[in-house]
């Protein structure tokens, strides 16, 4: 069985704060997050931010057509660049855009922007 690609956000368990985008693909979220390049970040949550636990969302992408890891990436670059979670240090300033990709948020999503476009 293989594996559905994952959006996945971290977020502050008390506040709903977005902490960090990134995502999973052919892995689990706990297998991602236990990878060594991981490291940096479970500690910056850990020391910098005191954080003893954090709230996790996985997301699924729905549409026509297929989706490819490049796809995927560009639509998590897409909201590390708008929303600026503190956890991510790529694509905050530069990104390669993907014009007309229109993101949509729902169900548990927590953020009051729900609707993202790339220009």
């Amino acid at each position: 069985m293989e594996l559905q690609p994952r959006l996945v956000c971290v977020f502050r368990p008390y506040n709903d704060e977005i902490l960090y985008i990134g995502l999973a693909w052919r892995r689990t979220v706990r297998q991602r997050f236990r990878d060594r390049d991981k490291d940096a970040l479970l500690d910056f949550f850990l020391h910098d931010l005191e954080l003893s636990a954090v709230k996790v969302l996985c997301g699924e992408v729905i549409m026509a057509g297929r989706l490819t890891r490049q796809l995927l990436s560009d639509v998590e670059s897409l909201l590390i660049k708008r929303l600026k979670p503190v956890g991510n240090i790529m694509c905050c300033t530069f990104r390669i855009s993907r014009p007309g990709i229109r993101l949509e948020c729902f169900h548990h999503w927590p953020h009051e922007r729900i609707t993202f476009v790339d220009r």
